[in-house]
C-alpha cells in the first residue's frame, strides 16, 4: 500500500479500508470475501480484480500495518535514553496497535507462514541492546506484547493497566 496509495474513494481504497475493519475486528479465516466487498460497496469481482485473492489483500493490509508498528518502534528505539532502547520498542509497539487499530491483524499468526516481522525487530533491538538470547528474549516480548493486547482488547478499560504491566516485564 506504501508505494501504490490509492485514490481516495476508489475502489481500491473502500476495499482496503473495508479489509482494515474486517482483518482487524475478526481472525483471517472467518472473514469472507463477499462481506469484504459488500462492505466497500464493490463486488466480488472488483476485489478479485484488484488483489486477486483474500490473501493479496490481506497482505496489503498486514504489510501495511507492520510497517507502520515497525516504524513507531524503531523511531521510539532511537530516541529512547541508553538502555531503554528495547522497552522503548515494545511500548511503542503496544501504543501503536492501539492507534492503528492493528487488532487481530498483529495477534493473529500470519496465514502467509512467514516469520513475525515484529519479533524480528525485537530481536534486533536485542542484539543491539548485547542481551544474551536475542532471539528467545524477542520472542518472550513478543508473546508479553501479545497477551498485553488481548487483555486490553477483552476489557477496554484495562488498557493503560495492561501497558503498566507489559512495562514492568522490560528491564
Amino acid at each position: 500500500m506504501r508505494g501504490d496509495l490509492p485514490l481516495p474513494g476508489s475502489t481500491r481504497a473502500r476495499l482496503l479500508e473495508a479489509a482494515l475493519r474486517q482483518f482487524s475486528s475478526q481472525p483471517y479465516q472467518t472473514v469472507e470475501v463477499n462481506a469484504l466487498a459488500a462492505e466497500a460497496g464493490v463486488t466480488i469481482g472488483a476485489l478479485y480484480h484488484h488483489f486477486q485473492s483474500k490473501q493479496g489483500i490481506y497482505s496489503v493490509v498486514r504489510d501495511e500495518i507492520t510497517l507502520r508498528l515497525l516504524d513507531r518502534m524503531e523511531a521510539a528505539a532511537d530516541a529512547a535514553p541508553p538502555g531503554q532502547h528495547l522497552r522503548a520498542a515494545v511500548l511503542a509497539a503496544y501504543d501503536g496497535a492501539f492507534r492503528v487499530k492493528a487488532g487481530h491483524l498483529l495477534l493473529d499468526p500470519d496465514p502467509r507462514r512467514t516469520p513475525d516481522a515484529l519479533t524480528t525487530a525485537l530481536a534486533d533491538a536485542a542484539r543491539r541492546a548485547s542481551l544474551t538470547e536475542p532471539e528467545l528474549t524477542a520472542q518472550l516480548l513478543t508473546a508479553a506484547l501479545k497477551a498485553a493486547l488481548t487483555a486490553a482488547r477483552a476489557h477496554p478499560d484495562a488498557q493503560a493497566s495492561a501497558r503498566l504491566a507489559l512495562q514492568r516485564l522490560i528491564p
